[in-house]
């Protein structure tokens, strides 16, 4: 008898266990949403510690990017054309992301609009391209 009731509560034990988690524990285990204005210089190290956990979004026109370089591994979202905004549709709204423009300019914009479709956690570099190519001219690639 007491090897019955052994097993009994040992799956029971692995039932519970194994049962989907409540709504209340997924809510509560995802991170924490905000908005953050950084400088460049902030800005590089959080990329650089961060590394593929983040997406860097260069705002600035396709041609402003020909001519002048991107940050290594930044997605051009060019807010200049037409339907944009489709483009973020297939962005990860879970990630984490760094915004950037020239100088800081368009980025806030990009910003609002990131925030407004659901994207929970959003750098947004207020000096933008300009002074992250003059803290390392490595990082600017065409």
């Amino acid at each position: 008898m007491r090897q019955i009731l052994s097993i009994f509560f040992v799956f029971c034990g692995f039932v519970a266990f194994c049962q989907a988690p409540s709504e209340e524990i997924v809510r509560n285990s995802l991170p924490e949403p905000f908005t953050i204005k950084i400088d460049a210089a902030r800005a590089k190290q959080i990329a650089d510690f961060q590394g593929s956990n983040l997406v860097l979004i260069d705002v600035r026109t396709t041609e402003e990017v020909q001519k002048l370089g991107r940050i290594r591994n930044a997605v051009n979202v060019d807010m200049s054309q037409p339907g944009f905004e489709e483009s973020l549709l297939s962005l990860d709204n879970t990630k984490q992301y760094m915004v950037y423009d020239y100088v800081g300019g368009k980025s806030g914009k990009m910003v609002a609009l990131l925030k407004k479709m659901g994207f929970r956690q959003v750098y947004e570099v207020t000096d933008g391209f300009k002074a992250w190519s003059l803290l390392e001219k490595a990082t600017a690639v065409r």
